[in-house]
């Protein structure tokens, strides 16, 4: 895990200090106003080390549903590369869920709920968190990734609960174990008249 989050430090800093490297390795002559093209060496090794880190393993490993197919009307999953997959189904009663597979330190999954069963005020932050306990509720039972989504619901009920002013992107903190797991309610969104979507991101991590 250590290696890993190491690998991570060091592609950032690789990508901050390109180009000064870059730009260091070209000297103007004012004299002649000449350029001295950068050696093909210093480019060729940092290309060599940035390649190795994004060809490293990642602690998340390869996505894989998170959802029972069977539970839908109609699924369909896709792997975009070794870190990231896409994955929709639909429901029943029309309700559409999309995944969005990711991370490689963390394990991350962003879902995105649209629904027409609810109207409200997008602003109206208290009643959109009710309505996403009760739709993750509603597909609990067709988990099937590490994600805890019982226990992610009980600590939404517990701020709902506990805290009068509700805010968006705020991370809340859902199992007590060394590994940090928590839950945010991302964007509230309404599509069209009648059509409203609500994205939610669950995090495990750094692994």
């Amino acid at each position: 895990m250590q290696t890993v989050a190491a690998n991570i430090k060091m592609k950032r800093l690789l990508i901050i200090l390109l180009p000064y490297l870059l730009t260091s390795c070209f000297s103007e002559n004012e004299k002649s106003e000449t350029t001295e093209i950068v050696s093909n060496d210093s480019i060729q090794t940092v290309s060599e080390t940035l390649q190795k880190i994004n060809n490293r393993e990642c602690m998340r490993g390869k996505p894989e549903p998170a959802l029972d197919s069977t539970n839908f009307h109609d699924y369909m999953f896709e792997l975009i590369d070794k870190t990231t997959a896409i994955e929709i189904a639909e429901k029943e009663n029309g309700d559409k869920i999309t995944i969005r597979h990711g991370g490689c330190e963390y394990f991350v999954l962003t879902y995105r709920i649209e629904t027409s069963r609810f109207k409200a005020d997008t602003t109206d932050i208290g009643f959109w968190y009710k309505k996403t306990v009760k739709l993750l509720s509603e597909i609990e039972d067709a988990n099937k990734s590490p994600i805890d989504i019982k226990t992610g619901i009980s600590a939404l009920v517990n701020y709902i609960d506990n805290y009068s002013e509700k805010k968006l992107r705020n991370e809340i903190d859902y199992a007590d174990s060394e590994i940090r797991q928590y839950v945010t309610i991302d964007r509230i969104e309404q599509i069209d008249k009648t059509q409203f979507a609500i994205e939610i991101t669950f995090v495990i991590g750094p692994l």
